[in-house]
């Protein structure tokens, strides 16, 4: 990369798909609980796959070994489409992955649990992880981001037209049905938000023994 990550200044997040644990659908594993119970009983077992190694499902998957005392094996793919293979062909016990891609595979998975603040309204039956009592409210963000030298009134702009659009009822209606959760993070809100990210995730590059030593 030709830039470094201080020389861009986020000015809107407007959504994320969260992180979702999935299984094939033929898989013995009906709900988290007999998750856990598969987990526990054979520490090292279960496989999970995720897209990319160091990635974002990577240290989903980290996290949620640490928050249940579990012990399963990340599988790393190149991306979503080499994964897909592999969990619906049941060659991995299941995937620390994305809402998009549990709707978008809804009759060849089976979702377990979900790190959303309430229950997506596509899979009604899927506890959220704070259910089961992990505060886990978190996935793939995705935002707008402008040149440090932006003037603060032209990312005060940008911040309001994208925060104008995500109010839009058909923006609302599409996220929802894509398995995206729209989230209204603009310059007001940044600071507060990009600090508690910033420990959250710098506790998660530990977990995967990244950063500095």
């Amino acid at each position: 990369m030709q830039y470094k990550t201080a020389d861009i200044t986020p000015v809107f997040w407007f959504h994320y798909t969260p992180d979702i644990l999935v299984v094939p659908e033929q898989s013995p594993i009906k709900n988290f609980a007999d998750f856990l119970k598969a987990a526990k009983a054979a520490p090292g077992k279960l496989s999970l796959g995720g897209s990319g190694q160091n990635s974002a499902n990577h240290a989903a998957h980290e996290r949620m070994n640490k928050a249940f005392g579990v012990k399963t094996i990340y599988v790393p793919f190149k991306g979503t489409g080499d994964m897909a293979t592999s969990v619906m062909g049941a060659q991995v016990d299941g995937a620390m992955t994305y809402t998009a891609f549990a709707i978008n595979n809804k009759t060849r998975i089976r979702p377990l649990a979900v790190a959303m603040e309430k229950r997506h309204p596509l899979m009604p039956d899927v506890p959220t992880f704070r259910e089961l009592g992990v505060d886990w409210v978190d996935g793939a963000y995705r935002g707008i981001g402008v040149p440090k030298s932006t003037p603060p009134e032209a990312r005060k702009r940008m911040s309001d037209l994208w925060r104008a659009m995500n109010t839009d009822p058909e923006m609302k209606d599409l996220a929802a049905k894509s398995g995206f959760e729209l989230v209204n993070v603009g310059v007001e809100e940044m600071d507060t938000f990009m600090a508690e990210k910033v420990k959250l995730y710098t506790e998660g590059a530990g977990l995967l023994n990244l950063g500095k030593k």
